[in-house]
């Protein structure tokens, strides 16, 4: 994941005004917000995917013990810790986008940014599709060992 780093020195080097670089500021995190979020809809690909493949394997050599086929529920719960990872920093990047928009459009009457204005009917934790996903893949990862092993 490239990050676009802006800092006070670089900055100064190049004469930009505070307002400028509050603009180059806000276009880096709601780029560093973008591709978490990429990132984030990658590891639910990737978890799903592997959990498919472990038990396919477990499946091809008649893997036997039975604690075995619970190895993959691993898979999502480690995945969950890491979505739940971006969602805080998406949640820090949010703060600091209201900021910026805020200080922007302190003077502006409605709206006052898409964060500012998002934020009073944001849910806290991930998004609800989100949470499914894990659920329905820890589900997964408890149902199919019971049923396959009997």
């Amino acid at each position: 994941m490239g990050l676009r780093i802006l800092s006070a020195h670089s900055m100064l080097a190049s004469n930009m005004d505070a307002s400028d670089f509050l603009i180059e500021e806000y276009k880096s995190r709601v780029h560093e917000m973008r591709e978490l979020m990429a990132e984030a809809r990658k590891l639910e690909l990737y978890c799903a995917g592997a959990v498919a493949a472990i038990y396919s394997w477990f499946a091809a050599v008649n893997l036997e013990n039975t604690v075995a086929w619970y190895i993959p529920l691993l898979v999502p719960v480690l995945g969950l810790i890491r979505s739940w990872a971006f969602y805080v920093r998406v949640r820090q990047i949010s703060e600091y986008i209201r900021d910026i928009e805020s200080h922007f459009l302190s003077k502006v009457e409605q709206p006052q940014g898409w964060e500012n204005d998002y934020a009073k009917i944001r849910a806290h934790g991930l998004t609800p599709s989100g949470l499914l996903f894990w659920a329905v893949l820890v589900l997964v990862c408890l149902v199919v060992p019971y049923v396959l092993t009997g």
